[in-house]
């Protein structure tokens, strides 16, 4: 039997089947016929159903019944491949280099198996970091082994899975879940989604900015912090299940070179900040001012925005489909993978306004946002 989570919207259907966490955006024609050919019907009758109802060709009619034949073969055959289970145990005359990360009243200690990892990974958390002291009683600990060309990562003495580096980006999501539930004494069942985003909030709203890669997010939320906004997370926004608000993370803010002199002048503690060379991008972290606190903090989501700046564009705001943001926010995004859960989030997409704003200078999004915030778009 294929369990699956469907929702229509605007005049599509999304489909979520849960044998392979997979996501399609169809037609309603495709749908019908997919379901049908799911129930039994004969071919022949779907052919003819096609060409009556949906006024389509003979050759097209053929296509959706293939396509149709093809995903439910997909969906029947698909098996889960098992990961190695073995926890890898470092020799015992290992030097570990450990860290203590504090945040939200919580401490988790991360120990890495050689410097290579530690650059990786320890800047981006400079800021509540400490040095390992033996008296310190910590709620979790997380080791970080390189062994035969694998990174492998230790959940309290639980392995946890193994990537090679050219996966690291998997083993560096799955890392900041762990501290995103150590932090929160939850786990993922407790999250919604994690948006590759930035958030910024005042009072007790927020707004994500979402994008390409280089499109602008981190500078927006940058920008809109010197103009009275706070930072909630960057690059890595979770979003609970119960309430369903947008949930800081104390991840550093990442900054390219390409744009680190222009915001030096705003930002000179960016001067000397540490910096990852394991993918030599040179990038740099500004360490959030609003984590003076160190506690976490949870905002209703105002409004889901998609910016685009560009010296050439023209300033403009206006709203997009939700088929089309459904469309980059999907790939982009971790969805907890069972039914309640993609069904709340396709709800919870559907409720918000998204927009798409296009700006050559940082006064006109700064109005966008006063807007949004204020509820005059």
């Amino acid at each position: 039997m294929i369990e699956f989570v469907e929702k229509s919207i605007e005049s599509k259907k999304v489909l979520w089947f849960q044998n392979t966490n997979q996501y399609l955006i169809v037609d309603l024609p495709f749908y019908d016929i997919f379901f049908r050919l799911l129930s039994g019907d004969e071919k022949d009758a779907l052919l003819l159903r096609c060409k009556s109802k949906y006024g389509l060709s003979d050759t097209q009619s053929k296509e959706v019944i293939g396509f149709s034949e093809q995903l439910g073969f997909q969906l029947n055959e698909f098996t889960s491949n098992q990961k190695d289970k073995e926890v890898p145990i470092p020799n015992s005359n290992e030097e570990w280099i450990s860290y203590n990360y504090s945040y939200n009243l919580k401490a988790i200690k991360i120990q890495f198996s050689s410097e290579q990892l530690k650059d990786l990974i320890h800047p981006k958390y400079f800021h509540i970091s400490s040095d390992v002291n033996d008296e310190d009683d910590f709620e979790h600990t997380i080791k970080v082994v390189e062994l035969n060309d694998m990174v492998f990562l230790v959940h309290d003495d639980e392995f946890v899975g193994k990537w090679s580096f050219k996966e690291i980006h998997f083993l560096l999501g799955k890392l900041s879940m762990l501290l995103l539930n150590g932090f929160n004494n939850k786990s993922d069942v407790d999250w919604l989604a994690v948006f590759h985003a930035s958030a910024v909030y005042s009072q007790n709203k927020s707004v994500l900015f979402m994008g390409d890669s280089g499109s602008g997010k981190t500078i927006a939320a940058t920008m809109l912090s010197t103009k009275g906004y706070k930072i909630l997370a960057d690059d890595f926004v979770p979003i609970g299940k119960a309430p369903k608000k947008v949930y800081s993370f104390p991840g550093a803010l990442s900054i390219k070179n390409t744009i680190y002199n222009k915001l030096l002048a705003l930002f000179p503690q960016l001067k000397g900040c540490l910096s990852s060379f394991v993918y030599n991008t040179g990038v740099k972290y500004l360490y959030n001012f609003d984590w003076s606190t160190f506690s976490s903090v949870n905002k209703e989501c105002k409004a889901l925005v998609f910016i685009k700046y560009s010296s050439f564009s023209k300033n403009k705001i206006s709203k997009i489909s939700k088929i089309k943001a459904l469309q980059y926010l999907i790939p982009d995004t971790w969805i907890y993978p069972n039914k309640e859960h993609v069904s709340v989030f396709l709800d919870w997409v559907c409720e918000k306004p998204i927009y798409i704003i296009h700006y050559t200078d940082n006064q006109y999004l700064k109005m966008c946002v006063d807007e949004l915030f204020n509820n005059e778009v």
